[in-house]
């Protein structure tokens, strides 16, 4: 076999574990503590970098209020992890495996329905990931009643539910990718742009599993520090309160937005890493989070009020997923994040029907910079960063997968960033399909995904962007390279 491109578990996990070890040192016993420092000036991205490296679990916030709270303790469950690691067996995964089980486990539809087209692209997306990276397939068909014991026996087969990724490889790259939040000390840092929030009332919500994602985790992260900043006219001033809701219930909402019933249906009983990242996030926040014991199949369990309450909460964010109409429009457009970007998919009434039921909806609030601006960024050049855009633009994708992969060292490998690339651009909510539909040059077809076009761009935009930062240039060279490169890429695609 050959070994190139292989990740070792047990290498993984030495790592990890080394990981723990340093920053078991820094938190504390039994809690991790994480120190908000409200009275320093946060300045330009370069500074927060640098500030949150040279201060161990000190990481800067805005500066204009003081929630979030000067400390937040997140229960410290990295001893647990860490055990789960070391009893992982002595196997050897692809580059492939990590991204394949990482990116079809993170897309499940609890209810599929026949006929849905959501449900088929997904069906279809991972037939043919799992074609190309030749992993065996089987679809299984069973009632929701007997839905998790088929999770369960088909995480030991490596068989797959619809979409939902089971097979072996699923569970280590849990993780593989839980490393990066266990670190919660290297978590990138928020900085608004200058008059961020000063411009309409729009809402933007991230669209994602909040416990397997770490881009969830992520934007749960940015978004728990974005909770406490006093910006102008922001949703969290503005929207958010006029709905009658709270910072608690935005995180309770997505910590249950996908248990229906209150069970996650999950498939591996080895979640530690994703249930520790899950406890994290939920403790800062005072909401329960409670996961069953080793070596059984995990639920989320939360009491019948908390989620009638989250319930409710869904309802009324699902409310305010707008953006206000404009004078001649008959319907206001909605708009959507997932991932590095934010989509303006159209009239809410087709996003309703995109996602016809709630549940399916990881609701969280991110900012809006303005209809001139393209992109907030996260971090800055000596950091991960990640990017929203305003426009739904595949080149920003791009580049910020590529900033993440210059700036992650350890954790992303160029073989692994180019098939998360590619992965994102393939998904259901493809930013290169998206992107015709708006500009009217195709039909709503998800077939279009699989024709090879999405690969093309994925590689130009990837590969001009890394050329940039590879050769020396600042970010935001890579950016603007990628943009040509793209641009060049979709006219030639398009017409």
């Amino acid at each position: 076999m050959n070994k190139k491109g292989k990740f070792p578990l047990r290498s993984a996990a030495a790592l990890l574990a080394a990981l723990l070890t340093v920053t078991l040192a820094l938190g504390g016993c039994g809690f991790i503590e994480i120190t908000y420092d409200h009275g320093s000036d946060t300045g330009t991205g370069e500074d927060s970098g640098t500030a949150a490296t040279d201060a161990p679990w000190t990481v800067p916030a805005p500066t204009t209020t003081a929630i979030p709270p000067d400390k937040v303790s997140y229960p410290d469950r990295r001893a647990e992890a860490e055990a789960k690691l070391e009893a992982l067996p002595d196997v050897e995964l692809s580059v492939s495996d990590l991204i394949i089980a990482n990116a079809t486990s993170t897309a499940a539809l609890i209810e599929p329905e026949e006929g849905d087209l959501l449900n088929a692209a997904r069906s279809l997306r991972t037939e043919a990931a799992c074609e190309r990276y030749g992993i065996s397939m089987t679809v299984l068909s069973v009632e929701e009643s007997a839905m998790l014991g088929e999770f369960t026996a088909a995480e030991k087969s490596g068989t797959y539910y619809a979409d939902f990724a089971v097979i072996p490889a699923y569970a280590a790259a849990l993780f593989y990718n839980s490393g990066i939040v266990l670190n919660l000390g290297q978590l990138p840092v928020f900085e608004a742009p200058e008059g961020a929030g000063t411009v309409g009332m729009s809402c933007y919500f991230y669209c994602g599993s909040a416990v397997y994602d770490p881009d969830s985790l992520w934007a749960l992260y940015f978004n728990r520090t974005l909770a406490g900043a006093e910006i102008s006219e922001s949703l969290y001033r503005a929207a958010l309160s006029e709905a009658g809701l709270a910072w608690e219930d935005v995180l309770t909402a997505a910590a249950s937005v996908t248990l229906p019933e209150g069970a996650y249906a999950a498939v591996s009983g080895t979640r530690s890493s994703a249930t520790f990242a899950a406890d994290a996030v939920c403790a800062g926040a005072d909401v329960e989070f409670v996961s069953n014991g080793a070596g059984t199949v995990p639920t989320v369990n939360f009491d019948e009020q908390k989620l009638a309450e989250a319930g409710d909460v869904i309802s009324r964010l699902a409310a305010l997923l707008y953006l206000p109409a404009g004078e001649d429009a008959a319907d206001p457009e909605a708009v959507f994040a997932d991932g590095g970007a934010l989509v303006r998919l159209g009239p809410l009434s087709d996003m309703r029907t995109f996602y016809d039921k709630k549940t399916e909806w990881g609701l969280l609030p991110l900012p809006h910079t303005g209809s001139v601006s393209e992109n907030v960024t996260l971090g800055s050049e000596s950091r991960p960063v990640m990017f929203f855009s305003g426009n739904g633009r595949p080149e920003l994708c791009g580049a910020a997968i590529t900033a993440l992969d210059a700036a992650s060292g350890a954790w992303l490998g160029d073989a692994y960033a180019a098939a998360a690339f590619e992965n994102y651009l393939r998904d259901n909510n493809s930013y290169l399909t998206l992107h015709a539909i708006l500009d009217g040059s195709v039909k709503f077809d998800f077939s279009y995904l699989y024709s090879g076009v999405a690969s093309r761009l994925a590689g130009t935009t990837y590969n001009a962007a890394r050329g940039q930062l590879t050769g020396g240039a600042s970010l935001s060279e890579a950016v603007s390279r990628a943009r040509v490169a793209a641009n060049r890429e979709l006219a030639r695609l398009f017409g």
